[in-house]
């Protein structure tokens, strides 16, 4: 199934990481660069608002995964974080619990979330609203935990549609108004798209052309 990579282009609700090595929280987690990124001193929440998907209203969203490069700084216990996602005003903590590396930024990811944070379905409206990025789970005093990278991946299946012109059709069905409107009958829901070009002359100097004309057109 297709994908699209969606990535921070605002702020979220919950901005608690003490420090940011860029202007803003979400510019320095969505440059794709290491150099830039946010940092806590204690068990904080930070989440972005995120770019719009681009793809169609009736397409079907499978699923959502989070996405995230973090390092720790610690000597501890190891540091942990979770993944968090907002959805209005509905907050998930998905309890990941995830020891973050020491020695680098690293990629970490969420499960596969096939719904969204208030149990429905995703839906295309539901990944414009989302919010989403990182809990500090577990930190020890004098530790931190830095955070370059927030992004989620959304899994959809495209809408079929289907494109239907007058040349597709038997030209017996054209001829008879009874067995156009038949025809028009079973095809109702579909795509229709339908030009001049596409019928006979002789069909389109008739009245019933016309209105088969018309009927197909979207």
């Amino acid at each position: 199934m297709p994908t699209q990579t969606l990535r921070p282009n605002g702020a979220g609700y919950y901005q608690e990481f003490e420090y940011v090595i860029d202007t803003t929280h979400w510019g320095a987690t969505s440059d794709q660069s290491d150099a830039t990124y946010i940092t806590a001193v204690g068990l904080r929440r930070d989440i972005q608002a995120l770019q719009d998907p681009t793809f169609g209203d009736a397409d079907t969203v499978n699923s959502v995964q989070i996405f995230c490069r973090a390092k720790a700084f610690g000597t501890s216990t190891p540091e942990r974080i979770d993944f968090w996602d907002r959805l209005g005003t509905i907050d998930r903590d998905q309890g990941n619990s995830i020891s973050v590396s020491r020695v680098a930024f690293t990629q970490y990811n969420s499960t596969v979330l096939t719904t969204a944070p208030d149990g429905g379905a995703w839906t295309k409206q539901k990944v414009v609203d989302l919010q989403a990025g990182i809990q500090v789970a577990v930190l020890g005093s004098g530790e931190e935990m830095s955070v370059s990278e927030i992004w989620i991946v959304v899994n959809y299946t495209p809408a079929v549609t289907e494109t239907i012109v007058a040349k597709d059709f038997p030209i017996s069905y054209l001829q008879m108004p009874v067995k156009a409107k038949e025809l028009i009958s079973k095809v109702t829901g579909a795509t229709k798209v339908s030009v001049s070009k596409d019928f006979p002359d002789e069909l389109l100097k008739s009245g019933k052309a016309k209105e088969l004309k018309s009927k197909f057109t979207a």
